[in-house]
């Protein structure tokens, strides 16, 4: 089996030649790796290995080309995937830890970015927290309980890592104060646009709203799985057991309840 994709949605799927440039220096390092690994007879070497261990990851000639097929599959089909994979890694394979990095890339980078129009410093924290992210996904991978898993795989892996980047936050960085990738603003299209240069992600608000009881972390999650994880409706829906119908009705629900508590929080610190 080979890559089929010609022109990749994302940096991270840039499998054999290096993108143009990658402002974050670990990303650039995590790239330039992969593109290397793809190249390696001691890679193929190891995959040929896996066809005994995990049947439904044979046939398979390059990293690149698990990454692109699990990207591709439905969802009974990638949470398979993304299970042999972990199974390998937790029993030592780190290549099939370094795909499932690969993988998730996408995610964690969205995860971690900060707008340009934060401070330089801030900007210097990102990276920071790139670093951490990164350490906390190969943390991740070796200690999940793969027998316990609620939404599935991919799901469960995306939820963890927004756990475990916007855990921790301080104190003083509890209430929204700013955009946050039009959660609010498209509940509420009439809304003054916000002058302030700098504000939450939409992970961080979503986190925000379980942590206070405005939505549930059901709610979250859906949420996560559309706006973060680049999925459709209909997408979401098969994932959480839901019809069409519900899944948006309940995004809808919980977006004008987020939409509201933010603006009231807004308002608070005003």
């Amino acid at each position: 089996m080979t890559s089929t994709l010609t022109t990749p949605r994302s940096a991270f799927r840039a499998h054999h030649t290096r993108p143009g440039q990658v402002s974050s220096q670990l990303f650039g390092a995590l790239i330039d790796e992969w593109i290397g690994l793809n190249q390696s007879r001691s890679t193929l070497t190891e995959l040929h290995r896996w066809a005994n261990l995990e049947p439904l990851l044979a046939g398979y000639t390059q990293p690149a080309d698990i990454v692109d097929a699990i990207d591709a599959a439905e969802n009974t089909v990638k949470d398979a995937m993304l299970l042999a994979l972990l199974r390998l890694a937790q029993a030592g394979h780190q290549l099939a830890g370094r795909i499932l990095l690969q993988q998730m890339l996408p995610s964690i980078g969205k995860l971690t970015k900060t707008s340009p129009s934060q401070p330089t410093s801030d900007n210097r924290w990102a990276e920071d927290r790139r670093h951490i992210a990164v350490a906390e996904f190969w943390d991740l991978v070796s200690t999940l309980n793969l027998e316990r898993h609620e939404h599935g795989i991919a799901t469960t892996l995306h939820m963890r890592m927004v756990s475990r980047i916007f855990g921790r936050r301080s104190p003083h960085q509890t209430l929204p104060v700013g955009d946050a990738d039009d959660v609010w603003t498209a509940a509420t299209p009439h809304q003054p646009a916000q002058t302030e240069d700098t504000g939450p992600t939409l992970a961080e608000v979503l986190q925000w709203g379980v942590r206070t009881q405005i939505i549930t972390t059901t709610d979250a999650e859906l949420l996560t799985h559309i706006y973060i994880g680049d999925h459709t409706a209909v997408e979401a829906a098969a994932r959480f057991d839901l019809t069409h119908a519900q899944a948006r009705q309940r995004c809808s629900r919980a977006t004008r309840r987020l939409a509201a508590a933010v603006a009231a929080a807004r308002d608070q610190v005003a």
